[in-house]
C-alpha cells in the first residue's frame, strides 16, 4: 500500500494511527475516512479496499489489560485482530474494538459498537447497535457509485 495516500486519507483534524511494536495494519486500496479517526492497533487490523469511516469513529485491537476471574484464571485476553472486508462502511461514532470481523460490503450504522467476527453473515449486510446486530440483508453503499441528490 502507498503510505502518504493512507496518511493524506487518514489526516482529518483530530484523526490518529498508533502502531505498537508488534502491530501490523494493512491497508486495502482507496481506504478513507473523515476527521477524527483514532487507530490503536497493537497486533492487527486489515481493512479491505475502500473501506470508509465515517466522522469519529476509533477503531482498537487491545484494550491495553486483561481480566481474570476470582480463581486467577484468564477471562478475556487483552487483544485481539480486526478485519473489515472489501467496501465496508463505518458511519460516524463507530467504535471496532479487538476480534471484531466483517464481510464485505457491511454497512455500520452510526454509534454502533462491534465487538465479536460477523463472519457468519453473509455480504451486502447492516448492523446497528450496542452492541452491534444484524438489521437487515441486501444493502450496502457503493462507493464506486455514490451520488446523491440534495435537491
Amino acid at each position: 500500500f502507498n503510505l502518504s495516500a493512507v496518511l493524506l486519507s487518514v489526516s482529518g483534524n483530530n484523526s490518529y494511527i498508533s502502531i505498537g511494536e508488534k502491530g501490523n495494519v494493512k491497508f486495502g486500496d482507496q481506504f478513507a475516512a473523515s476527521t477524527s479517526l483514532k487507530l490503536v492497533c497493537y497486533k492487527s487490523i486489515v481493512f479491505g479496499d475502500r473501506v470508509r469511516f465515517g466522522y469519529d469513529c476509533m477503531c482498537v485491537d487491545t484494550d491495553f489489560h486483561s481480566i481474570k476471574s476470582e480463581d486467577g484464571n484468564m477471562v478475556s485476553n487483552a487483544i485481539g485482530s480486526i478485519s473489515l472486508g472489501a467496501d465496508c462502511w463505518i458511519a460516524m461514532k463507530c467504535v471496532v474494538l479487538k476480534n471484531s470481523v466483517l464481510p464485505n460490503k457491511s454497512i455500520v450504522a452510526s454509534m454502533s459498537l462491534l465487538n465479536k467476527s460477523y463472519a457468519e453473515l453473509p455480504e451486502k449486510v447492516m448492523l446497528a447497535g450496542v452492541p452491534a446486530s444484524l438489521k437487515k440483508i441486501g444493502v450496502w453503499r457503493d462507493i464506486l457509485d455514490d451520488k446523491v441528490d440534495y435537491n
